[in-house]
Order: structure tokens, then sequence, then C-alpha cells
């Protein structure tokens, strides 16, 4: 049993933690949000990645980049969310079911180009490598975001922002890759209590 003191002060922290998920600290929550998300995803991926590999090494530039990507996403998600919530109010199967069909056809493909032509440049390329990675990964990255939202929308809940899929091994025609490179997870990285309101 806990002293006090001890309760105390879990309530006192309880309770400072929530002004960051509503109003005017909504936006730092989900941009910082983002960037841990993408990051934390990238540190499995690599934690996998060292135990099929033993004497690999951890690449900690890249979880960074995978922190400013993430990071860059947030304020475009938040705004995008806010927006999508205004134009498409209610809980209905139906609401929500329309929420997935424009996130899936307009956030989705967007953010996909975001992730990679901007990891691309974060890591020195130039920006039609990055164009021609997405090009040739398009498809693959948007079959796994269309099934995951066919998921979704059969159990009603807020649609979370969608991080991209991890990239096959070899990457796009003519874009010599790592077999490592792009792997944020599947991780959704949207702050599911959070109010906009």
């Amino acid at each position: 049993m806990l002293p006090r003191a001890g309760k105390d002060f879990l309530v006192r922290i309880r309770f400072s933690w929530r002004p960051l998920f509503q109003g005017r600290y909504l936006l730092l929550t989900n941009t910082l949000s983002g960037g841990i998300m993408l990051s934390l995803g990238d540190i499995l991926q690599q934690t996998r990645e060292n135990r099929r590999e033993p004497g690999r090494v951890r690449d900690w530039r890249r979880t960074g980049r995978m922190f400013v990507a993430g990071c860059s996403m947030g304020p475009l998600l938040h705004y995008w969310y806010l927006w999508l919530d205004r134009v498409y109010v209610g809980r209905a199967l139906k609401t929500l079911s329309k929420k997935v069909l424009v996130d899936q056809l307009v956030a989705s493909p967007t953010l996909g180009m975001w992730y990679f032509i901007g990891m691309d440049l974060l890591e020195g390329r130039s920006l039609s490598e990055g164009w021609a990675e997405f090009r040739g990964k398009f498809w693959e990255f948007y079959k796994d975001r269309v099934a995951g939202a066919a998921d979704s929308a059969e159990t009603p809940r807020r649609p979370s922002p969608q991080t991209p899929p991890p990239a096959p091994p070899g990457g796009a025609q003519g874009v010599p890759r790592p077999a490592e490179r792009h792997s944020p997870s599947s991780v959704s990285w949207a702050v599911p209590w959070a109010s906009s309101r």
C-alpha cells in the first residue's frame, strides 16, 4: 500500500498531464507523440534486426531521422483530423466509415509520400530519388493501409493517423537500399484519448 504522500503525488501528476491532451497544447502533444512513436517503432525494429544479426550495431541516427519525420507529420495530422472531425461529426458507423474512406483516399497517400521523400532527404538523397522510392513502394504501402482501414471500419472508433509500413528489402528499382531501411513498424501514433475540444 502506498503512503499518503505517494498517493497525493500520483494524483497531482495525473492532473498535470491533462492539459497536454486538450486545448492549446494538443498540437505540441501530437507533434511530439508522432516523433516519439515513429522512433519507438524504429527502436523495436532495430532490436528485432539485432536479434537476427547478432553482430549488428544499433543505428541511433536512423532512429533520430524517424523522430524528425514523425514530428514533421504531427502538425499536418493534427489539423487534418481536426478538419475531418468538423466535416464528419458523430460516432455512427456510417460517419466513421466516411472518415476512414476519406482518410485512406487523401491522407494515406499524402503522408506516405511525405514519409518516403522526407526520409530520403534526411538521409542526404535527392528529391527525385525519394519520389522514385515512393513510386516503387506505393502500391505495397497503400495495400497495407487499406487493409488496416478495413479492420478499423468494422470496429467503431475514431480513426487514428497511420504510419507508413516497413519497406520491402531492396527498395525502389534503380535505388540501392540496405534491407533495414525505412522500418517504422506499424505503430499507430495518434493519442486516442486526446480531445481537440
